[in-house]
Parts: C-alpha cells; sequence; structure tokens
C-alpha cells in the first residue's frame, strides 16, 4: 500500500513538473498558415503587414509572471522568413499590436503598442533564402493579458 502511494505520488509529480515545462515553451503561431517561399499571403507583392493573432482565450499561460499577474511581459519575436530570391535584400519592421477596443478579435492597427526596425535581410546569392530572426526589446513590453495580442511583420513591395 505505501508503495502505491508513493508511485501515485510521483507520477502526480511528475505531471505537475511537465505541465509547468509546457507552460514555458516558445508560442508559436501556425494556425492557417502555409510556409512557401512563393507566397507573401494575401499581400502577394504587395507592401503591406502580415500579421499572426495571440488569442487570451487560446494562449493564456505565456508572459505570465508573479509581479505581473493581470499582464502579459513580451522580451521579443522570433520568427523565420523564406525569400524567393536572396540577391534581392529585402527590409522589414516588427510590430506589435493591442485589441482593438472597438472591434475585438481585431488589432488596433492606428496604434501599434510596439514597432522596431526596419531592418534589412543580410545578402544572399541567388535563389531560395531562409532567414531565422530573433529581436529582443530594449524595454520589455506589457499588455494585458485578457486581451489579444497580434505581432507583424511589415514588409515593403517585393523587388520581382
Amino acid at each position: 500500500m505505501r508503495r502505491t502511494i508513493r508511485t501515485v505520488v510521483r507520477l502526480a509529480t511528475a505531471a505537475l513538473v511537465a505541465a509547468q515545462l509546457a507552460a514555458q515553451q516558445p508560442l508559436g503561431a501556425t494556425f492557417g498558415t502555409l510556409p512557401s517561399a512563393a507566397s507573401r499571403g494575401a499581400l502577394l507583392g504587395a507592401a503591406g503587414t502580415l500579421v499572426a493573432r495571440f488569442d487570451h482565450d487560446d494562449y493564456v499561460g505565456w508572459g505570465r509572471t508573479t509581479s505581473t499577474p493581470n499582464r502579459r511581459v513580451i522580451h521579443g519575436v522570433t520568427f523565420t522568413s523564406e525569400d524567393k530570391d536572396g540577391s534581392t535584400q529585402e527590409s522589414y519592421s516588427v510590430l506589435v499590436y493591442g485589441e482593438d477596443p472597438l472591434l475585438p478579435g481585431f488589432p488596433a492597427t492606428a496604434t501599434p503598442l510596439l514597432v522596431v526596425g526596419p531592418f534589412q535581410n543580410p545578402p544572399r546569392t541567388l535563389g531560395p533564402a531562409q532567414f531565422q530572426k530573433t529581436h529582443l526589446f530594449a524595454t520589455p513590453l506589457e499588455v494585458p493579458a485578457d486581451r489579444d495580442v497580434f505581432v507583424g511583420i511589415q514588409l515593403g513591395a517585393a523587388p520581382l
């Protein structure tokens, strides 16, 4: 009996630790995306901003700390971009938006919370190129935990 209780306690502890570790994993937004070196989504070749939504109901544990219980703290963003022709250097900016209070579920694009950039991709040779980007913010950004957060990558017009 004593061995059974110990086993149950160990399994429960392991499950709690695993749950805590999972809550600390980086947040990814891949829903409804089609990764392709030849696609800029609905922008096609035009200038504009590609936006990922982080729904406060779907992603509840990220960015939370005990010192900021009703807020999320964002230290930076990491993303991967692909370019159909790496020899054409393109520039981009990173934007973070809060949720529009008049249009729940949509970004408040007129008032971004943060804009960093523009940055330029490093030069590559002719052909497809992939870039892994990490941008840490000089000052962490705090956002309300009960609202959606949107991260946008602003692109210029495609050179080709």
